[in-house]
């Protein structure tokens, strides 16, 4: 299949979704004349330095938001991956993810409703919360209306077709979704270790979550690279010997860790798309990729030493290893 007709095969296979949601900052640009200087005092010229913001508004308050925000995202890289500045999501995946959106749309409403009520109160206990800076912060505060309008919750789902003569740039990104899929699946399982199964004699049954979760967003995006169908039937074969129940130990800790040497170190793995910080988004307390940090990133080295020790070999029990004592 040529590179074009893998094009329209993918993006026959995906619609893209956007996420317009906007949380108000709660907060006002720091001006001179709201800093206590001692006399003699003298601020640096606006070429050499700027000041920064100053809170208005309580952040706990706002925290709401924000969460609604990151699990939107959430729910979209449960089952897409990230494309053109928003998601690209299975076909058949798009209706139970927009019933799951709508879900949070209402929710935010509701908050908002319920934020803007209280406005004038949440305003009043910021003051009194720091005292001497009263007219601060009274003097910057946002008209009501303002901040509705600063809080808001909408999302679009469109098809994606080139435009003949102008295709190379679209080629391009979609050629690397695969790319981009292997990447976010790579960093989650490497958090996952960190986080659920690195020092651990036994995890319970929560910690297979993630593992679950990346299996099913590889299978639902399979068709990016039909080759990840053997791993998926792999890694799906040992997961349906885990017990239903209790705790995971011993051979089954040992499989599940080499599941996840496995995912965290997929070959050709492409580096993730350049991402906002509005994109931050959790699964079971397991970060996706564009919130690992250096320290996450630094398990690469550890993943390598776990290759060494877990050799998966697809058979019967594709994800055999030596007992977790004598490696952990």
């Amino acid at each position: 299949m040529n590179t074009m007709n893998n094009t329209l095969n993918i993006l026959d296979n995906v619609q893209v979704l956007t996420l317009d949601i906007h949380v108000w900052s709660g907060r006002k640009k720091l001006r001179p004349e709201d800093l206590k200087l001692m006399e003699g005092s003298e601020l640096p010229p606006e070429s050499l330095a700027k000041l920064g913001s100053k809170l208005v508004m309580d952040p706990e308050k706002l925290a709401v938001f924000m969460a609604i925000r990151q699990s939107a995202a959430r729910e979209a890289l449960f089952v897409g991956t990230r494309f053109l500045g928003g998601y690209a999501i299975p076909v058949d995946k798009v209706a139970d993810l927009m019933v799951k959106l709508d879900g949070l749309k209402i929710e935010f409403e509701a908050k908002k409703e319920e934020f803007l009520a209280s406005y004038s109160e949440a305003v009043q206990s910021w003051i009194d919360a720091n005292p001497g800076w009263e007219s601060v912060i009274a003097n910057a505060q946002a008209e009501p209306e303002h901040v509705r309008k600063s809080l808001c919750f909408s999302t679009q789902v469109f098809n994606v077709t080139p435009v003949e003569k102008h295709q190379e740039g679209l080629q391009k990104e979609v050629t690397g979704l695969a790319g981009q899929l292997r990447h976010e699946i790579q960093v989650m399982a490497k958090d996952t270790w960190k986080r659920s199964y690195h020092g651990q004699q036994e995890v319970t049954q929560k910690a297979l979550r993630p593992i679950q979760a990346m299996i099913r967003k590889i299978e639902g995006l399979v068709f990016l690279e039909p080759e990840l169908n053997d791993l998926v039937e792999g890694i799906k074969e040992t997961l349906a010997g885990m017990p239903p129940k209790g705790a995971i130990k011993g051979r089954q800790l040992a499989e599940a860790c080499g599941i996840l040497a496995v995912l965290g170190d997929i070959p050709d793995a492409k580096p993730p798309a350049v991402l906002t910080d509005e994109d931050k988004a959790t699964v079971d307390g397991t970060l996706f990729p564009h919130e690992v940090d250096q320290e996450a990133l630094a398990l690469e080295s550890e993943s390598e030493a776990l290759q060494e020790i877990i050799v998966p070999a697809f058979s019967k029990k594709p994800f055999e290893a030596a007992s977790p004592a004598e490696w952990f």
